[in-house]
C-alpha cells in the first residue's frame, strides 16, 4: 500500500494543491482549508452552490482565477462563523480582497481565514480524508468514462487497496504520521463538479456511485493521531 497522490485546498471549496509531501497536525494537512468564503450574512459559500469556486488558486494570501490576481487579503480581528453545526472563529479579509472574489464568483462574498490556534479546519469533517486509487477506477469503470480521483476530493490516494474498503484500514501509518479512522465519507452533488472546467458535468455520476456503493460512500475520513510527515511513495507501515 503507497501513497501516490497527495492534495491539499486551501480554500474551502478551492482549487487543489499536489504536493510530494506535507506535514501533518492534529488540523490535518498544514494550510488544508485555511480559508472559506461566507455570504455578507456569514453563511458559508461552498461549491455546491457556486461551482466556480473550483477554480480559485491560493497563492499565499493572495488569490487567482486564470490571469486574475487578487489584491493582498490582509487581516482584521476574529469573530465567530457558523460552519454546518459549529461556531469557529475567523479573522474577516480587507474589502478589496472581498469585492475582488464578488467580481469573479458574480456574488457577494466575505474571505476568513482560520484562527492559528483553532482546534478544527473548514472542512466538514475530520482533517484528513483517505481514498483508495481503486475507488476512482471502479466509478471510471461503471461510468465508462474517465473519471478523475481528485473530483472526489481526497487529501491521500493510496494504492493497494481494494475499492470502497478504506474504511477497514484501521489505524494508517505513513511517513512519520499516525492516522485514525472516524467516518466513512458520505457523498454529495459535487462529486459531478469536474476540477479543470468548474463547472458541474451533464453526466451525473450518483447512479454509478449508488451502484457500487448503496449507501452513497467513497473514501474514509482520518484524525491525526501523531503529527508528522507524509510523503508521496511513502508504503503502510
Amino acid at each position: 500500500m503507497k501513497v501516490e497522490q497527495i492534495f491539499r485546498y486551501p480554500l474551502k471549496s478551492g482549487a487543489a494543491q499536489a504536493l510530494p509531501q506535507t506535514d501533518v497536525n492534529p488540523l490535518g494537512l498544514v494550510g488544508d482549508r485555511v480559508w472559506i468564503l461566507t455570504d455578507p450574512q456569514g453563511r458559508f459559500v461552498t461549491a455546491r452552490e457556486c461551482p466556480l469556486m473550483g477554480q480559485i488558486q491560493v497563492q499565499g494570501s493572495r488569490f487567482s482565477m486564470g490571469d486574475n490576481l487578487s489584491p493582498l487579503a490582509e487581516l482584521g480581528p476574529a469573530q465567530p462563523l457558523s460552519i454546518w453545526n459549529r461556531t469557529q472563529p475567523g479573522r474577516r479579509a480587507c474589502d478589496e480582497v472581498n469585492a475582488w472574489f464578488s467580481q469573479v464568483l458574480n456574488l457577494e462574498a466575505v474571505l476568513w481565514h482560520l484562527q492559528v490556534d483553532d482546534q478544527q479546519h473548514y472542512g466538514d469533517s475530520q482533517p484528513v480524508m483517505v481514498l483508495f486509487q481503486a475507488t476512482a477506477q471502479a466509478i471510471e469503470q461503471a461510468l465508462g468514462r474517465p473519471f478523475a480521483a481528485l473530483q472526489l476530493r481526497p487529501n491521500v490516494v493510496l494504492s493497494g487497496g481494494e475499492a470502497f474498503s478504506e474504511g477497514q484500514l484501521g489505524n494508517l501509518i505513513l511517513g512519520s504520521a499516525e492516522l485514525g479512522p472516524i467516518e466513512p465519507c458520505t457523498r454529495c452533488k459535487m462529486i459531478n463538479l469536474t476540477p479543470e472546467s468548474g463547472a458541474y458535468d451533464r453526466f451525473d455520476v450518483a447512479p454509478a456511485l449508488r451502484q457500487l456503493s448503496p449507501d452513497f460512500v467513497a473514501g474514509h475520513h482520518f484524525c491525526v493521531r501523531t503529527p508528522g510527515q507524509v510523503s508521496v511513495g511513502d508504503t503502510r507501515q
